[in-house]
């Protein structure tokens, strides 16, 4: 964590995983899951879209950006964290399901990795995590890529974690 840079990051130990208990792998629905880290970290939080927030970047030409250190076209690992802005595309949602079909996408092992708009007062938000591609889709040149609506996994984050503001 802390930099854009591998080389330069930190790390911290994860010391639990928790999945959804909702998670079903043939629909896709419900693939989140938390990451107890074994220390705060001194970053500031990314607020949650909230159901409006998902339903104008539907309806929108908006673009999102997703970020992740996935397998680069090449197949090596990059070195520094990689953007995407997924702009033109086809969108629709479904449950917590999010699925787009854009030029470019998610690299192999994007896996978990976050999507990210600005609301209409320029504020980041965590849109969805990256579920799974057709394929490696930024070696590919795009295609379908599958993601968990964060917003849909509010009850379970809450139920787990009980000390949120």
């Amino acid at each position: 964590y802390g930099s854009a840079d591998r080389s330069k990051a930190n790390r911290v130990e994860v010391i639990r995983a928790i999945r959804h208990p909702k998670y079903n792998k043939p629909s896709g629905q419900n693939d989140v899951g938390l990451l107890q880290l074994a220390e705060p970290l001194p970053l500031a939080a990314l607020h949650i879209a909230n159901p409006a927030d998902e339903l104008a970047w539907l309806k929108s030409d908006l673009p999102a950006t997703l970020l992740g250190w996935g397998r680069l076209p090449d197949r090596t690992l990059p070195d520094r964290l990689q953007q995407f802005s997924i702009a033109d595309s086809q969108r629709r949602a479904g449950g917590s399901l999010l699925v787009v079909e854009a030029a470019g996408g998610p690299c192999h092992r994007d896996s978990g990795g976050p999507l990210v708009i600005a609301d209409e007062s320029g504020n980041l938000k965590l849109l969805a995590v990256i579920s799974a591609t057709e394929g490696n889709l930024c070696s590919k040149g795009g295609g379908t890529s599958y993601y968990t609506l964060v917003s849909s996994a509010g009850p379970f984050i809450a139920q787990q974690v009980k000390d949120l503001p």
